[in-house]
């Protein structure tokens, strides 16, 4: 084995030697020829066909030209890599450029733009590949205008009596009109979409928040607006956890009613001054940092917690049901939050905008509510795996495969039901329109 391990500039320098010599006039020899074919990155067999000889023949031959082949070879090595080596950082910098430029995008479309395999690309985009491996947007690109949404709104209103953003989201693109994050980022947040249709909400309870909507919105953009070693929405709930007076992730999520791919999108978009599509004052309220040690509260409001819960599991709420979903997002238990407002259960949750009623924990929930998860992640997904769908249940509030298994006897029957129930839907979608959308 050869010793020799040249630099870069002592790799170079051989090439030029051995090309000098070699285009000398007269000066050519056989022997030196084939050395600058070899350190140029001919093999030996390609090489000694040119001459009718044997690559043993041809290794000998150069070795009598001054150089030995494991010297060129490992030469050319050097070189070949410094090569590979400055590919890969223009490779870099422009997929970088790429996701700077389109939050939230796939990263098989930088594949296809930038004409490098999706591999690479998720090689090269590192901690921020997450940022870019959510499905593309099930709506169809549209100019919704403020109009449009507000009367869609109503529409749904008026045909369900719902004000849950999930319930929205169902009926609405059934009928190929909008997600729930259209109106909730045009307006600001979900409850300012119901209030600017006139539809009664939660919204409506008059109370102070530890939070308004633009803090819960600044929070996001202030964890997009600095360099972090993984935009998970895990890393982003650690990182609200570490300072006083921040939100929490959940309290974001349910307020602002978006999933973590929705919230990521919007936050890049702002923080990367993407911001043509939002509105200027909005964007100057959000994007003005706080001190968020301010903000500190002694214990959270009673009536905002239970306003939480109206938003993310529907207007009807009892102690069970409430406890479930507190016990998901580290929230207080009913009798705690009862204790601490003096008030029985039916005042606080009217206080809240909500009712009290017969409704339960997900034991009592039917076997349909329960799978209705489920059965929109099927609808967003061309696989379903246990792994992957009850990671997206944590991180939207959802029941995870283990309670569909134990509700339905098996991962398996439970997924059945609902790929059955989602092909059911894709034929019947599309048959009624909304204002604005494509008939």
């Amino acid at each position: 084995m050869s010793d020799f391990n040249p630099s870069l500039e002592a790799a170079q320098s051989l090439v030029s030697k051995v090309q000098a010599k070699a285009d000398l006039p007269h000066g050519a020899e056989r022997e030196v020829e084939m050395a600058k074919q070899y350190v140029l990155g001919e093999t030996l067999d390609a090489i000694g066909k040119d001459y009718d000889l044997t690559r043993e023949r041809v290794r000998q031959l150069i070795n009598l030209s001054g150089w030995k082949t494991s010297e060129l070879r490992h030469a050319r090595k050097v070189i070949a890599d410094d090569e590979r080596r400055q590919k890969t950082e223009l490779d870099r910098d422009k997929v970088l450029k790429w996701s700077y430029a389109n939050p939230g995008v796939a990263k098989q479309n930088a594949a296809e733009q930038l004409g490098l395999p999706v591999k690479v690309v998720s090689k090269l985009l590192g901690k921020r590949s997450n940022l870019h491996s959510f499905h593309t947007a099930r709506e169809r690109r549209q100019n919704w205008t403020d109009n449009d949404l507000i009367e869609i709104l109503r529409q749904f209103h008026l045909a369900t009596g719902s004000t849950v953003s999930m319930d929205f989201e169902k009926w609405s693109m059934a009928r190929g009109g909008p997600s729930r994050q259209t109106p909730t980022i045009r307006f600001g947040s979900w409850s300012a979409a119901l209030e600017k249709a006139d539809i009664e909400g939660s919204y409506s309870v008059d109370r102070e928040r530890q939070h308004s909507d633009e803090d819960l919105w600044a929070a996001v953009i202030e964890f997009f607006s600095f360099d972090r070693n993984n935009y998970s929405y895990d890393s982003f709930a650690t990182w609200l956890s570490g300072s006083q007076g921040m939100p929490s992730a959940a309290l974001i999520r349910v307020r602002l009613g978006l999933s973590w791919s929705e919230l990521s999108v919007t936050g890049q978009k702002v923080a990367g001054s993407r911001i043509a599509d939002f509105d200027p004052k909005w964007v100057a309220e959000v994007r003005n940092q706080r001190d968020w040690a301010t903000l500190v509260k002694i214990g959270a409001d009673p009536v905002d917690v239970l306003a939480e819960a109206i938003a993310s599991i529907g207007s009807v709420l009892t102690i069970a049901a409430y406890n479930t979903w507190a016990q998901d997002f580290d929230r207080p238990k009913a009798q705690t939050l009862m204790k601490r407002a003096r008030l029985s259960w039916v005042q606080l949750v009217e206080a809240a905008g909500g009712r009290t009623g017969t409704r339960g924990a997900r034991g009592a929930v039917s076997d349909q509510s329960l799978l209705e998860p489920l059965i929109e992640y099927a609808l967003e997904h061309h696989q379903i795996r246990y792994l992957e769908y009850s990671h997206w249940a944590r991180e939207n509030g959802r029941p995870v495969g283990s309670t569909l298994s134990h509700r339905f006897g098996s991962w398996d029957r439970a997924v059945s039901s609902a790929l059955l129930e989602a092909s059911k839907r894709k034929l019947e979608s599309g048959l009624e329109s909304l204002p604005g959308s494509d008939s």
